[in-house]
């Protein structure tokens, strides 16, 4: 030890007062605050050269201080003989002035050891601190206040602060994503090291980290940053790039830790939250198209389809091949796909921008709501298509079902694409199409009149002989020359699981034997039309013009359409619609909706609420007046035996010619006003 410090000629004695305990500057270091108790209990302030500024008398013997010197500022001393701890407010943080006191804090408080750590948070012993609640704390325990003390002289501090940002946001999934972290040391000292670490999502790749000086290190989806020294007023940055996994938003963390002890560690954190987005098609979800099935979908960079481009955290609520068109900006913009004729080959006009690169594309022949294998209509490995227009041509089966159905279009640079999942460029887009029957002749077969000798057929487009063409699915089995063929089906009947027909344009008469159990799903489409369902549950639409339509047993979609309609219900409960929906061409919502309403386990109510509101078997696929629509006609809807769910406009809006009757008034059935507010 040297020698100076054991030599009472090394001290002198500032001041007489006698039973001094606790001792503190000032954060300036001018003032000196002394507790003792004599001649009384007191707080003392000196200034530096010992001359005496005041005596602040207390009621309780003072013993530990310290100086809280954040706003607002105060003094703090922790009394031995009251077991509390007392708060002085000097006016204007003039220590000249007579201060104000206050109780700081209430217990058994010791004031034997009182100390302000490095971190700005002020130490004590306790005997033991009753609270409000009646809560006892352990008796003999060390107590932590943090928030604003002064840490003692001679101890460096540096206050960091940290700040993130992100770019792009949204971002793209599968695409770059930069994180920008900024350490800045508002002082009063420069650190000797300093410390990020950034928490990363859990759904993201990382790619990289790179400081503006020190080293970054990632393990377990943790990045470290060790930034070595910071001077005060410095800075350092750290830019940590990642590849999203998921659309939807994600949420980083970052802090930032230094030595020496940062006193204020509220804004040592940062939080940063970002979308992240992609190319969604909009056919209905079972072919893969929401987030949750896999859905085709692209990262928004690179070959375009067309030349708009729209991203969303998942597909859009209307998966009918058209919900791209009224979500965000209409996208649908690349591809034309003409009607198609089953065994005539067919060209679809492709619109490219953004450079060469493949397209996987399908067509849903079967009309099942799924893309097989077989239904793809390009190469196996993508089909290689350059910037400007490109024709593909592609052969449509004779056996593709006519009607509505959907086609997949996704363009990328790789090519070799299944109709679900993520491309990390390019975009996906999703049509509603049209395979058109077939018009056959009915010569006797020697002439080459049936499918199966490659007799005379047309697709049901272009001139007519006469006012107006006949449309069979098949070849008719009547060949007489009479123009009126019979059609029946070539499979047993455990084998057909549903029956479909659309009589398309003309009057047409579409019915089905009375006693046949398969659902039929019949389609007057334009035309008046007379339609007569089976025994099975049916999904009846009468389309354009003057239908009158009859479900039989089995519970019934009955769907008037357009015009002066007669909607006659049967045996069981049935649906009547006097107007249209927005399912009639999609697939997958009326079968949605018939699963739900065909259900045994459910009573009327309950299968009622879910077409209306959905949580059934429908899910999103719901009959209200958001879907349904007056079609401004006059319709009749008759009910029978069953309890039935009717929509229509109840009181025509005050025009009797728009106003629609219901013939059935049973008690608990539920009528849906079309046109209500």
């Amino acid at each position: 030890m040297d020698s100076a410090f054991t030599t009472s000629g090394t001290f002198s004695t500032m001041t007489g007062s006698t039973n001094v305990d606790g001792i503190f500057f000032d954060p300036s270091g001018e003032f000196l605050f002394l507790s003792n108790r004599d001649p009384i209990d007191r707080l003392t302030i000196l200034r530096r050269d010992g001359s005496l500024v005041q005596h602040v008398p207390m009621s309780e013997e003072p013993d530990g201080i310290a100086f809280h010197a954040s706003t607002p500022r105060f003094v703090v001393t922790n009394n031995d003989t009251g077991g509390n701890m007392t708060r002085f407010d000097f006016p204007g943080d003039d220590f000249t002035r007579v201060p104000t006191q206050s109780v700081f804090a209430s217990g058994g408080f010791r004031g034997d050891l009182t100390q302000v750590g490095p971190d700005g948070c002020l130490y004590l012993t306790q005997d033991r601190t009753r609270y409000d609640n009646g809560v006892v704390t352990s008796q003999n325990s060390l107590v932590r206040i943090c928030g604003g003390f002064v840490p003692p002289f001679g101890v460096p501090q540096a206050d960091l602060v940290l700040t993130k940002t992100d770019n792009p946001d949204p971002a793209n999934e599968g695409s770059n994503l930069t994180y920008n972290l900024t350490v800045t040391n508002n002082g009063p000292d420069g650190t000797a090291d300093t410390t990020v670490t950034d928490v990363l999502p859990g759904s993201v790749t990382f790619v990289s980290a790179t400081p503006s000086q020190g080293s970054c290190t990632q393990s377990g989806g943790t990045v470290t940053c060790n930034l070595g020294p910071l001077a005060r007023s410095g800075s350092a940055t750290v830019a940590i790039v990642v590849q999203p996994t998921v659309t939807g938003t994600i949420t980083n963390m970052a802090s930032v830790f230094a030595h020496p002890a940062d006193p204020n560690l509220d804004n040592n954190t940062a939080t940063q939250d970002t979308t992240v987005v992609a190319d969604f098609g909009d056919a209905p979800d079972s072919y893969g198209t929401l987030r949750a099935s896999n859905g085709a979908r692209h990262s928004a960079v690179g070959p375009l389809l067309g030349t708009v481009r729209d991203t969303a955290v998942n597909a859009p609520a209307l998966l009918d091949g058209t919900g791209d068109d009224v979500t965000g900006s209409d996208d649908e913009d690349g591809v034309m796909v003409p009607s198609l004729v089953p065994g005539v080959s067919a060209t679809a006009t492709v619109e490219v921008s953004g450079g060469s690169a493949r397209l996987d594309a399908w067509v849903d022949f079967d009309a099942n709501g799924t893309f097989a294998a077989s239904e793809r209509i390009t190469a196996s490995g993508g089909t290689a298509v350059g910037a400007g227009t490109n024709l593909v041509t592609f052969a449509v089966p004779i056996t593709a079902v006519p009607g509505p159905t959907f086609a997949r279009f996704r363009l990328s640079t790789t090519g070799g694409l299944g109709s679900r999942g993520f491309a990390p460029d390019g975009e996906v887009e999703d049509y509603a199409v049209t395979i058109l029957p077939l018009d056959f002749g009915d010569a006797p077969g020697t002439y080459g009149t049936l499918l199966a000798n490659d007799g005379a057929r047309h697709g049901s487009q272009g001139p007519v002989l006469g006012a107006a063409r006949d449309n069979e699915p098949i070849s008719p089995t009547t060949l007489d020359g009479t123009g009126v063929p019979f059609f029946h089906s070539t499979l047993a009947l455990a084998g057909v699981n549903r029956i479909i027909a659309h009589g398309l344009c003309g009057n047409d008469d579409i019915h089905v034997l009375a006693n046949l159990q398969i659902p039929a799903w019949l389609y007057g489409d334009s035309g008046n039309d007379d339609i007569d369902g089976g025994s099975g549950s049916d999904v009846l639409v009468g389309g354009d013009e003057r239908d009158q339509i009859t479900g039989r047993k089995g519970r019934d979609l009955i769907i008037g359409g357009r015009g002066n309609d007669s909607l006659i219900s049967h045996n069981d409960e049935d649906i009547l619609v006097a107007g249209t929906t927005r399912w009639e061409a999609n697939d997958s919502a009326l079968s949605a909706i018939m699963a739900e309403w065909t259900r045994a386990d459910q009573r009327y109510a309950l299968r009622v609420d879910h077409v209306l509101n959905g949580g059934g078997l429908n899910g999103a696929f719901l009959l209200n007046r958001t879907t349904v629509a007056d079609d401004g006609d006059h319709d009749d809807l008759t009910g029978s035996v069953g309890t039935d769910l009717f929509f229509a406009n109840i009181d025509g809006d005050g025009d009797p010619h728009k106003k629609d009757n219901n013939l059935d008034t049973k008690t608990g059935e539920v009528v849906i006003d079309i046109n209500a507010p």
